[in-house]
């Protein structure tokens, strides 16, 4: 079998229609982190000071949050996968909509001890007290978040990718309304800088959860879906295979988290400054790895439809032409930060220390988001191709040389918080030439689809 040009053509337009709504749906659900970062730098009396409790809370306990979105989210794609009756698609909804309130729960716990353990990870001291006090609200928003993040993926893997969109973009506007309220003291209320951001994330991820549970309660067809069907045993037997790749990705995201946990906590240990100046280049680099993360979905979707179904050109090429139009965009993407790094590092902040910091590191955050970019769409693809525990251990070993990298840079040679970026650039490059050796071995039997281009 050949590949045609017209069937490449088509295959992109697949993917990329497919991507567009995922991304305005990714933009809501991450653009609350921006806006977030970016109106506590600028509406806080103490910018610079909160951003750096803000990015300590997320580079931390937000990592839990992190970890059990993987588990809600590793079996979604299962009801994208052709073949699939309805009912087996409302069983996948539900099964995620349990993990996600197990997953929520411990997350909510672990978020709860911040005020135990952050004193005990050797954080700059100013940091500490004001972190816990946000870990702690923020928690109080975890189920909701995963219980959303569970009915949004439904929607998108079952075609009803805007409706996501404008919830996601309600959300994102009343977020930017309640951040004003309580950051910088609105309407009579005290100035509550970074604290005041985490009740506003809480309240937005409650309201959106109820919002998409009550739409996906009453779609139209949902008799035929099975959604208000009563649960029986047999569904839960059936949910195996799902509920098996959500742990699978959750043991994977726990190890990997945990390993990047480092991370953050060496750029509190660096002080305030730093931590800040990491949050800040991150924070508004954050556009470009939302994009990416709609694109790695969009691949994960492609490729999953296109195992064993003959009128697709198959997952060896599919995976290959989504990573080479993932990458294409990331470079579009980082145009705007190359040519002028110090305008946008002055859109965040004021502070003169921060804004120079940023701009010399700007160069190192475009090229990890480079390297994320065509990494995160193959990373997809060989999930979707079931090759967890090979991606275990590549992310393992990645995030362990990320590690030692990071000490060395940052402490030894004393590089601070620019050694950081620095090993977070190595370790990207080095897990994106990984994940194209193993998926082009991993996807040797479908050579045959890309034997010839006409």
């Amino acid at each position: 079998m050949t590949v045609s040009m017209p069937s490449l053509v088509q295959e992109a337009r697949c993917f990329l229609s497919l991507a567009g709504p995922m991304i305005v749906s990714r933009v809501g659900l991450a653009g609350m982190s921006l806006a977030d970062g970016v109106m506590v730098a600028q509406f806080s009396a103490s910018g610079t000071h909160e951003l750096a409790v803000l990015g300590l809370v997320e580079g931390t306990t937000g990592r839990a949050l992190d970890v059990m979105a993987a588990l809600v989210i590793a079996g979604l794609t299962m009801a994208a996968r052709p073949g699939q009756d309805t009912a087996h698609r409302s069983s996948v909804w539900r099964q995620s909509m349990m993990l996600a309130l197990a997953g929520g729960l411990g997350a909510m716990l672990l978020s709860f001890s911040a005020p135990w353990w952050l004193p005990l990870a050797g954080q700059d001291a100013s940091l500490v007290p004001p972190a816990a006090a946000v870990s702690v609200v923020l928690g109080l928003g975890f189920v909701a978040a995963l219980v959303a993040l569970a009915s949004a993926g439904f929607l998108e893997v079952t075609g009803r990718a805007y409706t996501v969109v404008i919830a996601v973009m309600l959300a994102n506007l009343l977020n930017i309304g309640l951040n004003w309220v309580f950051i910088s003291g609105a309407l009579g209320l005290p100035e509550m800088g970074a604290l005041g951001c985490a009740w506003a994330t809480t309240i937005v991820r409650w309201l959106m959860a109820l919002g998409l549970c009550i739409y996906v309660w009453n779609l139209r067809d949902h008799v035929q879906l099975g959604i208000r069907k009563r649960w029986r045993r047999q569904d839960w037997l059936n949910g195996r295979a799902q509920r098996l790749r959500g742990y699978s990705a959750t043991a994977q995201a726990l190890i990997l988290n945990l390993l990047n946990l480092i991370i953050p906590l060496m750029a509190g240990s660096l002080g305030g400054s730093a931590m800040a100046a990491l949050k800040a280049v991150l924070l508004l680099l954050t556009p470009c790895s939302i994009v990416i993360w709609g694109l790695s979905d969009a691949s994960a979707v492609r490729v999953a439809v296109s195992q064993g179904n003959p009128a697709t050109n198959g997952p060896r090429v599919t995976g290959w032409l989504t990573t080479a139009l993932s990458a294409g965009l990331g470079l579009m993407m980082v145009l705007p930060f190359l040519l002028a790094p110090v305008a946008i590092s002055t859109w965040l902040s004021s502070d003169p220390i921060l804004v120079s910091t940023v701009s010399s590191l700007m160069l190192i955050g475009v090229a990890i988001v480079l390297c994320d970019a065509p990494g995160f769409a193959m990373s997809a693809a060989l999930r979707s191709l079931g090759q967890l525990k090979a991606l275990f251990v590549l992310d393992v070993v990645v995030s362990v040389l990320l590690v030692v990298a990071a000490w060395w840079l940052s402490f030894r040679l004393q590089f601070g918080v620019a050694g950081l970026l620095w090993a977070m650039l190595l370790s990207r490059c080095l897990r994106t030439l990984a994940l194209a050796t193993l998926f082009q071995l991993r996807t040797r039997h479908f050579s045959h689809l890309s034997s010839g281009l006409a």
